[in-house]
C-alpha cells in the first residue's frame, strides 16, 4: 500500500531530531525568503508582497518537526515548530533589514561594496517599518506563518 508520508525507517520518536530538522527546514525557507527579497525586491510592485515568502518559514518548520519526529503529532511538535518558526522568522527579518539598510546606503551615500555598520536604532527603525509600516504589514505574515507552525503538526483529533 502506497503512502503519501515520508517516514524514517527504524527510527522512533525523537524530540532532538525534530528540533534539528525543524530548524534546518525553517532556515532553508528563510534563505528562500531572503533570496526572493534580494533578487526581486527592486521591483516596485512586488516589494510589499515578498513577505508571502516568509509563510514558508512556518510551513517548513512544521513539516520539518513532523518529519524529524517520525510523523508523531501533538503539542510537543507544535511547540518545536513554533519555536523554530519564530527563531528563523527573526533571523530572516534581520537579514532582510540588513539588505534594506545596505541598499539605502548604497543609493543615498553612493557606497558600493563597502561594509556598512549602522547604529542599532537604524535597525529597529527599518525593522519596525518592515513589520508595521508596509501594506500589507509584515507582522500579518508572521502571524500566518506561526499559525501554520501550530496547525500543521496538531493531533488529528484536535479542531
Amino acid at each position: 500500500m502506497a503512502t503519501s508520508h515520508i517516514r524514517v525507517q527504524g527510527a522512533g520518536f525523537s524530540l532532538a531530531r525534530s528540533v534539528l530538522v525543524a530548524l534546518a527546514a525553517a532556515a532553508a525557507a528563510a534563505a528562500v525568503w531572503f533570496l526572493g527579497v534580494s533578487l526581486l525586491g527592486y521591483v516596485s510592485w512586488l516589494r510589499n508582497y515578498l513577505g508571502v515568502l516568509s509563510l514558508g518559514v512556518g510551513a517548513g518548520a512544521a513539516y520539518g518537526a513532523l518529519w524529524g519526529a517520525n510523523e508523531h503529532r501533538g503539542w510537543r511538535i507544535q511547540a518545536i515548530s513554533v519555536l523554530a518558526a519564530v527563531v528563523m522568522l527573526a533571523i530572516g527579518q534581520a537579514w532582510v533589514t540588513r539588505l534594506v539598510i545596505i541598499r539605502d546606503a548604497a543609493t543615498v551615500l553612493d557606497v558600493h561594496g563597502a561594509a556598512i555598520i549602522a547604529p542599532v536604532s537604524t535597525y529597529w527603525r527599518v525593522m519596525s517599518i518592515g513589520l508595521f509600516g508596509t501594506n500589507p504589514p509584515g507582522i500579518v505574515y508572521w502571524g500566518i506563518a506561526i499559525g501554520y507552525a501550530i496547525a500543521i503538526p496538531r493531533a488529528r483529533d484536535e479542531f
